[in-house]
């Protein structure tokens, strides 16, 4: 399995790299807009009073101070273009950051995304890809790390991926896809979380503009961790989906999707029992006139988990953003979201009451400010506020951040 995953990433990501695009099962993704090429240049600006996210104790037992001040320079760059019947979006942004008071926590932060559209006479073709590299989150497990340990905890997660529909404008059609995923790290404490996924799913859609888009499906998504064995077998789980998403505007100004699935999880090696429900995708989002933009997400779902030894988590989630355009100059912008999360182990590393993360709930609100000076420069003010519940008082902590990000930006 670990040698057709690697394989079929690299196909793919050749595919992407010549222009094709992503489409999630049942919810595609569109490349709109006008054309536009942008580059920039940014530099951020901030104080965060919990650097570790994790609890007081969690920073003094592992030799970190608890707040610092990071800076942080990055430069950006983006393109939307139609090649005819295709199109091709892609987004980068390079930067590093610097922390002033945990120089063990200094790194790079990378991140890439490819989305493309391919149009052939019955079938449209959405391959991309997609590559984050960046500092982990440290509280989230409780290994005590020497002090005197040089810590590298920098993450890679990218992933690859192959959909179609084919089938007319309007009407049914017959939708399908695969992806392929993994998710490393850099730190050797931290690299039996390493993982590798392989997706597919099938199904039909049917789409019609005066009703919307209905795709129902079926998928399978398979997880290996590929340095934790089991009696010579790797430890690994799988999750099959089967369930529907409905998408449609609303008038000119509002937009709804969502999508519903029965999820089973079948782990040969779990702690306890397998996790077999309900989850769900939903979201809304729409504009008051003239100037109020609002979204509301909701979800449930099975997720692998890149920053514990845990085998997969459930994770709920809720939140809500809003956007105010207060002049032509001013725009202000606040969020709301709250998730909580289940963790289940496997009997490669079964869990702690006292060392492991079984359950949180975690908080988080933000508010911003950014002034558009009517030249390619800008400003940004912002903070935020987040808080974690967990079973132990070892995970337990809030937090706040605020900074400043000043951008120039060109754009064609």
């Amino acid at each position: 399995m670990a040698k057709f995953i690697r394989e079929g990433a690299a196909l793919v990501a050749i595919a992407s790299a010549f222009g094709v695009g992503s489409l999630a099962p049942g919810a595609a993704a569109q490349t709109v807009g006008d054309d536009f090429l942008e580059f920039g240049v940014e530099v951020d600006l901030r104080h965060d009073s919990n650097v570790v996210r994790g609890s007081r104790e969690w920073a003094d037992d592992t030799g970190f101070d608890g707040s610092d001040q990071i800076i942080s320079p990055a430069l950006t760059a983006a393109v939307n273009k139609s090649l005819g019947r295709h199109a091709v979006r892609a987004a980068v942004v390079a930067g590093y950051d610097f922390y002033l008071q945990n120089d063990r926590l200094n790194s790079e932060r990378i991140g890439v995304n490819v989305d493309g559209l391919v149009n052939l006479a019955i079938c449209q073709l959405r391959p991309g890809a997609s590559y984050q590299r960046r500092q982990a989150r440290l509280g989230d497990r409780g290994l005590i790390i020497d002090p005197g340990v040089d810590v590298d905890s920098v993450q890679t997660v990218q992933s690859y991926k192959l959909d179609a529909a084919c089938g007319r404008g309007v009407g049914i059609r017959v939708i399908g896809g695969t992806s392929v995923a993994s998710g490393r790290n850099d730190s050797e404490f931290r690299q039996l979380s390493d993982y590798d996924s392989f997706t597919y799913y099938g199904g039909l859609g049917y789409q019609q503009p005066s009703i919307g888009k209905l795709d129902l499906f079926a998928s399978r998504e398979e997880t290996e961790y590929k340095n934790r064995i089991i009696e010579g077998e790797l430890d690994e789980y799988a999750v099959s989906r089967y369930g529907g998403t409905f998408s449609r505007d609303i008038g000119a100004r509002w937009n709804a999707q969502a999508g519903v699935f029965f999820v089973d999880v079948d782990a040969p090696s779990v702690v306890g029992e397998n996790y077999s429900g309900v989850g769900w995708n939903i979201g809304v989002n729409g504009t008051f006139p003239p100037r109020l933009q609002v979204g509301l997400q909701f979800g449930k779902d099975v997720q692998p988990v890149l920053n514990n030894d845990s085998l997969y988590t459930t994770q709920t989630r809720y939140g809500v953003t809003a956007n105010y355009a207060l002049n032509q100059r001013w725009n202000l912008g606040a969020a709301y979201s709250m998730q909580d999360r289940e963790y289940v182990y496997s009997e490669a590393l079964p869990p702690s009451t006292e060392f492991n993360l079984l359950e949180e709930q975690f908080n988080l609100a933000t508010v911003s400010a950014t002034y558009n000076t009517g030249s390619p420069l800008s400003f940004s003010l912002y903070g935020g506020y987040e808080n974690r519940s967990a079973n132990n008082t070892l995970f337990n902590y809030d937090g706040y951040y605020a900074g400043i990000t000043v951008k120039y930006l060109i754009r064609r």
